[in-house]
């Protein structure tokens, strides 16, 4: 609803509340468009608006977005059983072949067969733990967004992990000095100790 306030401007009205104001002053005069015109569009782009929100909680959007997310759920099942499934395949494959090359490589350098058997399946797993966490962090926000009430979380929610990521790595530059002293201390403790362990014994 238009309302005309004379020597004001206008406002504009949804029923009986006011949502916008729209005075003479408020006109651009380098835009050259008469006052009517402004509010003309201003209204038509608020009648959209409504439009967009209507359809957006309508049933059949809301449908929709349910099957959407269901089916975004099942996907999401599928992806981390591969994931799953890959890593202890791989996993089983390392445990395996370290049997059957211990002698191998103990004859080109004494290397510790069963530790790189454990750094590869540690490895392994870490590295599926973070696809999974990528595809659930994906998977939610795909969720969110198909809702209109919780559409601006899944807009935001990449920005939130990435945010949250700086500041751990910013917290970890600024503790940076701090670790370098308490690896001198430790150092000159341990020197210390490895100096006055003889004197002590030799006391004994």
């Amino acid at each position: 609803v238009l309302k005309e306030i004379p020597s004001y401007g206008s406002s504009i009205f949804i029923g009986d509340t006011p949502v916008l104001a729209i005075t003479y002053l408020d006109i651009d005069p380098l835009e050259n468009k008469p006052h009517s015109q402004v509010v003309t569009e201003s209204s038509a782009k608020l009648s959209q608006i409504l439009a967009d929100i209507r359809e957006d909680r309508s049933f059949s959007t809301m449908s929709l977005a349910v099957l959407s997310s269901i089916l975004a759920t099942l996907v999401l099942s599928v992806i981390i059983w591969l994931i799953l499934f890959l890593r202890n395949q791989l996993v089983g494959l390392f445990s395996t072949k370290a049997a059957s090359v211990t002698k191998f490589f103990e004859r080109i350098k004494r290397l510790d067969v069963q530790r790189i058997d454990t750094i590869a399946r540690r490895t392994t797993k870490m590295i599926a733990n973070l696809l999974i966490f990528l595809v659930v962090i994906s998977w939610l926000a795909y969720v969110l967004k198909q809702f209109p009430y919780t559409r601006p979380w899944g807009d935001d929610v990449w920005y939130y992990i990435f945010k949250t990521l700086q500041s751990f790595s910013l917290a970890i530059l600024r503790s940076l000095p701090n670790l370098f002293t308490i690896f001198v201390i430790l150092l000159i403790a341990w020197f210390v100790t490895k100096l006055s362990t003889p004197l002590f014994r030799a006391a004994a």
